[in-house]
């Protein structure tokens, strides 16, 4: 008999601690540079927040950090101001730059992260840049007074920037009411939105949510994410919203300056910042490059300051051509998957799911195709808090996760297949080493177990039709990502059976696993919620819902100008490149 699969991208959208990401990086430990004299002194740390207001959990009621530390402890060159750093983007905004339009690209968040901010953001912990951690940012803290209400005090005395019509006037809740609420409105979020039943501002300073139920995650889904943006009502074009660059005022560390279609954007140094002192560049440039091998040639010869997950060929002849980069490995956020139907014969039976995890040889996907510059996973992006590592399952549901073609075999077997079955594999090939080279390796390990592989490969056009439809029909599966939120709650709660079929690819139903996910949802004590995402994370390995391959080390590779705290996470270099710039400055020497 013949069946069919599908290898697909996973696609993880912001997370909380990288445990996985290589250590290293250019982090140091800075003086206080001499400022200009724009700046202020540094400002001091913000109030805590109310003792009296009731702390439900620890990602609810958040203090303020001061003036974020630079660095851990590496001593190097005292911090300067001055100059321009350069980062490349892909491609003009599709769009504009509305922040407010769905599925936003990688080149207009780049440009908009550098300009507007947020409740909060995904920062990087000092001493590992890959790492992501939510923190208060344009609020100084949040908490729950209730199980359904959620106060957020902003910071008083962030300013717009002083650009017409808004001309540098103070952020209030009032705007922040207005941001979220449009947002909503334009179809955005729609699963927060239905949950919330009222945003208010109850003084200028205070923006209060109520939901209609206990809603724990709400910070960690809502405030940092891209759209959640503060914006100033005044700035909105009649016409077409906040696509125009002349609309594109915000609170962050840049400020924008410049568009020109086909060339680029430029924005400079906020000098009203409200975390005073930063950022230390003059100016923040982006040019448009489209291909890859250009962006990394402009990066080789002093062009480029920095360029995102660089792959390890590129980072090796980097390395040889111009050793002064510096390049910051982190797991690849993208791992591939083999998707299995699971509500349909044959990839119903949990032994031939098994039966194909334990036919994959990670191991050597890890030595010899990545070089071993690479990590296995378990079921979720490493760098999410609470993702398990593969050492972390118990040695009975381990197994699954290990190359065993002679159980795999006999599973096979009980399963109905003892003289094996064919198995075509549907995949796009376009993503590029070595992504494509472990797709094609992959039907020659099936094939020692007795599931005999082969690729269907199709066009861009016709894979990514196959993925927004859903795609059942005769090849029964689609592209599918374990996560689909920047926690571990959301990351495992995608395959819960109410889930759309865009959501849980895999068609998984299963009571049990149901119920978990429905009590680390609700599960106010962060500490539970983990306890039974672990519980979550062993039920899906010991079943096999899907196969997480292993990932590549992506290198994020900096020219040696760059010097200070680098934040090298993947939400921070997608989508809030204000922050990520903050704290470096560049020398020239």
């Amino acid at each position: 008999m013949s069946y069919r699969l599908l290898i697909g991208s996973l696609m993880a959208l912001i997370a909380l601690v990288a445990v996985a990401c290589a250590s290293g990086g250019v982090e140091t430990a800075a003086q206080a540079p001499q400022q200009p004299a724009s700046a202020a002194a540094p400002a001091p740390a913000a109030p805590a927040p109310d003792p009296a207001a009731p702390a439900m959990a620890d990602s609810m009621s958040a203090a303020t950090p001061a003036q974020p530390a630079m660095g851990d402890g590496m001593m190097m060159d005292k911090p300067k101001y001055g100059g321009t750093l350069y980062m490349a983007v892909r491609a003009d905004p599709r769009g504009g730059f509305e922040a407010h339009t769905p599925g936003g690209r990688r080149e207009a968040r780049q440009a908009i992260g550098a300009v507007y901010e947020r409740v909060a953001a995904w920062d990087s912990v000092p001493g590992d840049p890959c790492s992501q951690v939510l923190v208060p940012w344009g609020a100084e803290s949040w908490a729950y007074t209730d199980p359904t209400t959620i106060d957020i005090k902003l910071r008083q005395g962030v300013m717009f920037h002083d650009r017409p019509p808004v001309n540098g006037r103070e952020l209030v809740a009032d705007d922040v009411v207005f941001s979220f609420k449009r947002m909503f409105e334009r179809g955005l979020q729609v699963r927060t939105g239905e949950a919330i039943s009222s945003i208010e501002a109850p003084d200028k300073y205070t923006v209060r949510i109520k939901t209609h139920e206990p809603f724990p995650l709400l910070p960690s889904v809502f405030f940092g994410r891209y759209e959640a943006v503060f914006m100033a009502p005044e700035a909105e074009h009649p016409e077409d919203g906040y696509a125009g660059s002349d609309s594109m005022i915000g609170t962050g560390a840049f400020v924008h300056t410049q568009y020109t279609p086909g060339v680029g954007h430029k924005a400079v140094r906020n000098p009203d910042y409200w975390n005073e002192g930063l950022p230390y560049v003059d100016a923040f440039e982006q040019p448009i490059m489209r291909d890859r091998n250009v962006r990394i040639a402009a990066l080789e010869v002093g062009r480029l300051d920095y360029v995102e997950e660089v792959s390890k060929s590129f980072k090796d002849r980097l390395e040889k051509t111009a050793p002064s980069i510096q390049s910051i490995p982190c797991v690849n956020a993208n791992p591939h998957t083999i998707v299995m139907r699971n509500d349909i014969p044959p990839f119903n039976d949990v032994r031939l799911r098994r039966a194909i995890s334990m036919g994959v040889d990670r191991d050597a996907f890890v030595k010899g195709l990545f070089k071993g510059e690479g990590a296995i996973l378990g079921t979720t992006a490493p760098f999410i808090e609470g993702a398990l590592t593969p050492e972390d399952f118990p040695p009975e549901t381990r197994k699954y996760l290990e190359y065993n073609p002679t159980a795999a075999k006999a599973l096979l077997a009980e399963a109905g297949f003892p003289d094996g079955l064919d198995v075509e594999i549907f995949v796009g090939l376009h993503y590029g080493s070595p992504f494509n080279e472990q797709i094609e390796g992959l039907p020659g390990m099936l094939r020692q177990i007795g599931v005999n592989a082969t690729l269907k490969v199709a066009s861009l056009a016709e894979y990514s039709e196959g993925v927004a439809t859903w795609g059942y029909g005769p090849i029964g599966i689609i592209r599918s990502g374990v996560t689909s939120g920047p926690i571990i709650e959301f990351a495992l709660g995608s395959y819960h059976s109410g889930e759309a079929p865009g959501t849980n690819r895999a068609a998984v139903k299963d009571p049990e696993y149901d119920a978990l996910v429905e009590q680390m949802q609700a599960a106010i004590d962060p500490q539970v919620r983990l306890d039974l995402a672990r519980q979550l994370q062993i039920r899906f390995v010991d079943n096999a819902y899907i196969v997480v391959l292993p990932a590549p080390l992506d290198f994020n590779s900096f020219s040696g100008r760059v010097k200070g705290r680098l934040r090298t996470n993947k939400e921070t270099f997608s989508r809030q490149t204000g922050l990520m710039f903050s704290e470096v400055w560049l020398d020239e020497k």
